[in-house]
């Protein structure tokens, strides 16, 4: 590789990652910022405090700009809880200066603010996201919290009584309250929600039970979507339990008809809520629209997730005697495929439902069409959850992203025969990559070498060109006290390694997992932390300070296997745990990008669609399949792929406390301790 390739500024590499989903997310926000902030002129005219309106209107344009101007603003905390508290500020005034306010309403008033403020300007992205086979769980991110600011300042301008604004002081808190629940302890908030909904059916009097019933599942849905996300996407536990290894239907079933009661409990609840209110009944054809639709959609393709599953997983996966390109072949076309088919309903179920309910909302604009509005955007947060469970379902079959990895071992041939070839087992059961698995030792090894070596496996791509999403780099040798690998005529350090990477990944946003077996290892840590440039994850172990356990018999890497077993699922925490108490090494690991950094490689062409699909389903559906195929391909290609194929790629906020776990996406972690 050329020394004299030009390094790309921080500036260029934020140009590159303006993908389509920034388009879409900014697009969002401009119209509905602007929507609110003309809405708010309006009203101003009429009200005493219209100069202090107006100054609300113009921060709201100031934000749109400087999203639009300077987009490594997008990336900060503090912007989007501006944008979520400017939203929910805007959206509770106008609600209470356009109907009579009571505490229905104001309660109703509350939620639309929660849900437009911290999804509406994001359920497009989220949503194109999840159907291409990538989703992220943040809480930082999900949870509305700036919302609660702009609900309190909205209700201290409008409101005179001082006693209804502590009453709904309380119920703000309240909200607060049972997120913090959510976010610590599932079963109690599902306790508080039973017992809720229980007081308004036997002790309430009131004769809208029903409307009250969908405002506290509305309420729980918004902190429970993010939880469950956050549990499926990212606990090694539910990952286990439905993997294709360990597939049992029963818990796939049961967790497929939690979601349909669910479903059938907002269903009921916004057409009891129709009855209820007179205007709403011109939805009532859009509800029964998408109920029918609902019901001939998810069934089918329930039956065909498991029968892809138990045609094409288990026999693919546990077959390790085939080549590795022909198992990644099949696990690329098993996820692109299932996600891309049911994406193709699920698009143009939930764009019509938001144009139609759009529609609504701007014809008649009051508190019962934004409630009609938000009952269609449940709709589409529940078909989200849906795809990230069948994506959470495909990534069991070895993740969503296509690594490459290289293994550098400089130790006893005698001594590491029997734990490489596990290596290699493990990660061949994962479809990774090897780059060149024949040499997995090396004898001598000088600098030039190495160097040379390590250029050509970043230097790999895939079939299609394009650069791996993950590049796995094992080393177990011989270190100095700096950490730095010993070769035969230097030393190997981490800026050179460094060197390497940035010189031939230019304009990706691969990331690059670097696991070491070896003393002083620990070194590197401190100087992964300071990267912020490049994605990369460093496990190593760290040596402790105990003169009676000795380091000579250690076997890092064996431990580390055995946490990652997918096939000890039941026995690995008894083993970590005996392994910590009874080595003298502990596992730690630094990570230079967030947590929820996640891409996915779109290396199956559109075209190749219909080849599988004539090989799995029936030939008298392989006709409206195709069809369906390709007009969703062809519409995806047009928005996202812009000029070239789309890598969605998109960095979440970071996280404040620093996780113990970091999933690589690749059915295997990275981890402080056993």
């Amino acid at each position: 590789m050329d020394a004299t390739v030009p390094l790309l500024s921080h500036k260029e590499k934020m140009k590159f990652r303006w993908t389509a989903i920034d388009r879409i997310q900014l697009l969002s926000e401009i119209f509905f910022i602007s929507g609110a902030t003309v809405a708010l002129v309006y009203f101003a005219s009429g009200h005493a405090e219209r100069r202090y309106l107006l100054l609300v209107a113009i921060f709201g344009i100031l934000l749109s700009l400087t999203s639009t101007v300077y987009r490594s603003v997008r990336v900060h905390l503090w912007y989007g809880m501006l944008v979520d508290a400017w939203v929910g500020f805007a959206l509770t005034f106008l609600s209470e200066v356009s109907v009579e306010a009571d505490i229905s309403n104001r309660l109703l008033t509350i939620e639309q603010s929660l849900l437009f403020g911290g999804f509406m300007m994001r359920a497009v992205c989220e949503y194109i996201a999840a159907v291409d086979g990538q989703f992220s769980a943040n809480f930082q991110h999900n949870v509305p919290w700036g919302s609660f600011l702009g609900i309190l300042l909205s209700f201290s301008l409008v409101v005179d009584d001082s006693l209804s604004v502590l009453i709904h002081l309380l119920r703000a808190m309240l909200y607060i309250l049972l997120a913090l629940m959510l976010t610590l302890k599932v079963s109690f908030a599902l306790i508080l929600f039973l017992v809720t909904v229980i007081h308004d059916f036997v002790c309430s009097s009131k004769k809208d039970d029903w409307l009250l019933l969908f405002q506290y599942g509305l309420i729980t849905w918004i902190y429970i979507r993010p939880l469950m996300q956050f549990l499926f996407g990212r606990r090694r536990q539910f990952q286990c339990w439905l993997s294709v290894f360990h597939l049992k239907a029963l818990h796939y079933n049961l967790i497929y008809i939690f979601y349909i009661l669910l479903t059938i409990f907002y269903i009921a609840s916004h057409l009891l809520a129709a009855v209820k209110h007179p205007q709403l009944t011109l939805l009532w054809p859009v509800f029964m629209f998408i109920l029918i639709m609902w019901l001939l959609i998810h069934f089918p393709y329930w039956i065909f997730f498991l029968s892809m599953f138990r045609r094409f997983g288990m026999e693919s996966v546990q077959n390790c005697t085939q080549p590795i390109c022909e198992q990644t072949r099949t696990r690329l076309h098993l996820m692109n495929n299932c996600l891309r088919a049911y994406g193709t309903v699920v698009f143009w179920l939930s764009g019509c439902a938001m144009l139609s309910s759009l529609f609504l909302s701007l014809c008649l604009y009051s508190v019962i069409t934004l409630f009609s509005f938000y009952s269609f955007l449940s709709v589409i947060i529940f078909e989200l959850a849906i795809v990230d469970l069948s994506r959470l379902l495909s990534n069991s079959l070895g993740g969503s992203c296509i690594a490459h990895a290289l293994f550098i071992v400089q130790n006893e041939e005698d001594k590491m025969e029997t734990l490489g070839n596990r290596l290699l087992q493990f990660f061949k059961k994962r479809m990774l990559h090897f780059h060149r698995p024949r040499s997995l030792f090396r004898h001598n090894m000088e600098k030039t070498d190495l160097l040379h070596e390590i250029n050509s496996f970043f230097a790999c791509t895939t079939e299609d060109g394009l650069q791996y999403d993950s590049y796995f780099f094992y080393y177990n040798g011989p270190t100095d006290v700096q950490g730095n690998w010993q070769l035969k005529d230097d030393v190997f350090t981490l800026d050179d390694l460094l060197t390497c990477w940035r010189a031939n990944i230019l304009k990706s946003n691969s990331r690059l997992l670097i696991m070491i077996d070896a003393e002083n290892a620990e070194c590197w840590l401190k100087e992964v932390e300071k990267i912020e440039q490049d994605a990369i994850a460093l496990q190593t172990r760290v040596q402790v300070a105990d003169a009676e356990l000795g380091s000579a018999d250690v076997d890092f890497t064996s431990s580390w296997l055995n946490y990652n077993d997918s096939e000890a699922v039941d026995e690995y925490p008894t083993k970590c745990r005996h392994a910590a108490s009874c080595i003298s090494v502990l596992p730690s690991f630094e990570q230079s990008f967030a947590s929820s950094t996640f891409k996915f490689s779109n290396s199956v062409k559109f075209l190749e669609t219909v080849s599988f699909w004539k090989k799995t389903l029936p030939d008298r559906m392989v006709g409206l399949v195709d069809a369906a195929t390709h007009l969703n391909s062809g519409i995806a290609f047009l928005c996202c792929n812009w000029p070239t194929r789309w890598r969605y790629f998109k960095s979440r906020f970071k996280v404040i406390l620093r996780p113990n776990i970091l999933d690589t996406d690749h059915d295997f972690v990275f981890c402080n301790s056993f």
